[in-house]
């Protein structure tokens, strides 16, 4: 989407305000992403992944939470668009500023038993640098539908079609042996709207996300 270069900088700002800027040129601006955290500071964790796609019927689809600092601005924009209830929720890995707004979704009611969560199945993998997979598991377990990312069952939501790349233990054995990092256990979502395709690849690394390009 547009020229990738923009987004090849170390201005976290710029790189958040030029992903918007593109996302914003997609048809009918059915794709937000989120967070524009201002005020990051060093040994702190960033803004994370929060994006939310808007199907025809108004479907609410959001990829990840962010991290907890950005909760007063991921919640200003859900009441902006008019969004008061999220539909399916994917959580693309289990760090902290992916997974860290699920209580605040759950207690403002946007997140609730009729929410279709997708969750990674790690097969018992303990990387060293893990966070707490139990708690998030916990949290939602308010679901009544719980999934399993599946490289073979891609969600189809409307006019949306979101294929899962980087669900299996053989993917996340071959990315760390390009190089050894739990964000490379994070679930790719590949997404088609219209015309549009969009590759979410969560945290993956540099290199791995060549091998997945």
């Amino acid at each position: 989407i547009g020229d990738l270069n923009t987004l090849l900088t170390n201005d976290k700002t710029s790189t958040v305000n030029a992903i918007n800027e593109l996302y914003n040129k997609i048809d009918d601006s059915l794709v937000v992403y989120m967070p524009i955290t201002q005020d990051l500071t060093p040994n702190t964790y960033a803004s994370g992944n929060c994006t939310v796609f808007i199907t025809n019927s108004r479907k609410i689809i959001m990829i990840d939470s962010g991290a907890w600092h950005s909760w007063t601005e991921i919640h200003g924009e859900l009441m902006k668009l008019g969004i008061n209830h999220i539909d399916y929720f994917l959580l693309s890995h289990f760090h902290a500023d992916h997974y860290s707004n699920i209580p605040s979704l759950i207690s403002d009611g946007y997140i609730d038993a009729d929410t279709i969560a997708y969750m990674p199945r790690l097969n018992g993998i303990t990387p060293p640098d893990e966070d707490d997979e139990a708690t998030v598991r916990g949290y939602l377990s308010i679901c009544t539908d719980q999934r399993v990312f599946s490289s073979d069952n891609p969600l189809v939501v409307d006019d949306m079609h979101f294929d899962f790349f980087n669900c299996d233990k053989s993917d996340y054995d071959y990315y760390n042996s390009i190089n050894s990092t739990y964000n490379n256990y994070s679930v790719c979502a590949y997404v088609t709207y219209k015309n549009t395709k969009i590759l979410m690849p969560a945290d993956i690394m540099s290199d791995a996300m060549t091998y997945l390009v």
